[in-house]
């Protein structure tokens, strides 16, 4: 796990439950109401003649204050630093994956600037060593903490990446129940029907960062997913129940559209199945698959439907999908070398096991280990 630039204290007290319920939505926030969106205030002097005009009863201290605050929030906290919220007797621990917004649709009028935050752990408050357990003591609604070293190593030393398993079973059923309805199965409705709301319930925002038939080349592949500007993830759509092969040309469609305009990841899906690519990977494009998800769980092997929250804006944005990606190659890789050895792999586990076999009899229990072996688990993920 990376060393995060900058760890924030951000105090999400202004009701009861708001820490919780910046938990559940993947973000934090703050008040403000009379200010608008702080965004356009490029300078410490325009947020303090903005906060006057706002506020004009307020004293010095005040003033110094909430200029500390809101500044500190809206253009100091980046994509990346770390952002810990008090929760009653816990500690919520997270990484900003998109800096702030003023939005009052994510947590409602009283707390409308907002700062996106894939959150990761949650701390019990008495475990924390004594001088970090201090530094929080403060009532300071936003500021940075210095030496939070311990609280880093405390984050690190926890279980490999937490799973949502709420939203991916609230994807899985939501497939399940559109998929039994009587429909008919075009491409246009199997988008509007299944895609877009598995999309949404990911965490994208179907308004701003959905785009539809965005342009690539001389053509448009049916989806993108944008943040910032900048698309993520394009996505190819088939009419559900299409069937999807490893050299298909609705597979070479979607690598072919990703590679065109330099994004770096690539989907093909019919709803239920969610076959994710790495373009730019150099090797055929039926071995740059890194996902083979099926939400029905009607395909055999492949990787299991939770693995659907790699595909959550903080995933994608955050990095946690490149890492699975490059383990789950490695873990094909070794898989395959394992199914067919080379004579230099024979030799070498020979060696190393100090054992007299003959090759047939070693490349059998090779062969049984790589049928036996289960997909790499999310756990693996180190986020």
């Amino acid at each position: 796990m990376n060393k995060p630039r900058a760890v924030w204290v951000v105090r999400a007290s202004l009701w009861d439950g708001m820490a919780e319920e910046c938990w559940q939505k993947g973000c934090v926030g703050i008040r403000c109401e009379g200010l608008g969106d702080l965004q356009g205030l490029s300078t410490r002097d325009a947020l303090r003649d903005a906060y006057r005009s706002a506020y004009p009863q307020s004293t010095p201290g005040q003033l110094a204050a909430a200029l500390g605050v809101l500044w500190a929030f809206s253009h100091e906290i980046s994509v990346g630093d770390w952002v810990v919220t008090p929760a009653g007797r816990e500690l919520l621990v997270g990484k900003v994956t998109r800096g702030y917004r003023y939005s009052k649709a994510v947590l409602g009028a009283r707390a409308p600037h907002v700062v996106d935050v894939d959150w990761m752990a949650r701390l019990a408050r008495d475990k924390l060593p004594n001088t970090l357990a201090r530094r929080l003591q403060g009532r300071t609604t936003v500021y940075q903490l210095r030496e939070a070293e311990k609280l880093v190593a405390m984050v690190s030393d926890r279980p490999l990446a937490r799973v949502n398993a709420g939203a991916a079973q609230e994807v899985c059923a939501l497939a399940a129940t559109v998929s039994q309805a009587p429909w008919k199965h075009t491409e246009a409705a199997t988008i509007s029907k299944i895609i877009i709301p598995v999309l949404e319930k990911l965490g994208w925002d179907n308004i701003n960062e959905i785009e539809h038939q965005y342009p690539v080349g001389k053509g448009a592949v049916d989806l993108a997913l944008v943040r910032d500007g900048k698309p993520h993830v394009l996505v190819e759509a088939k009419p559900l129940g299409t069937q999807f092969t490893e050299a298909g040309s609705e597979v070479a469609q979607a690598i072919h559209y990703a590679t065109d305009e330099g994004v770096e990841w690539a989907v093909l899906t019919d709803g239920a199945r969610w076959w994710v690519y790495d373009p730019f990977l150099k090797a055929k494009n039926q071995t740059k698959r890194v996902l083979a998800i099926d939400l029905l769980g009607e395909s055999a092997g492949g990787d299991p439907p939770e693995a659907i929250v790699l595909l959550t804006p903080a995933s994608v944005l955050g990095g946690c999908l490149r890492q699975y990606a490059s383990r789950a190659l490695w873990f094909r890789a070794v898989k395959a070398a394992l199914a067919s050895p080379s004579e230099e792999l024979l030799q070498a586990l020979m060696k190393q096991a100090g054992l007299e076999a003959d090759h047939e009899t070693v490349k059998h229990v090779l062969a049984h280990f790589a049928q036996a072996c289960p997909p790499l688990p999310l756990e693996a993920n180190n986020c």
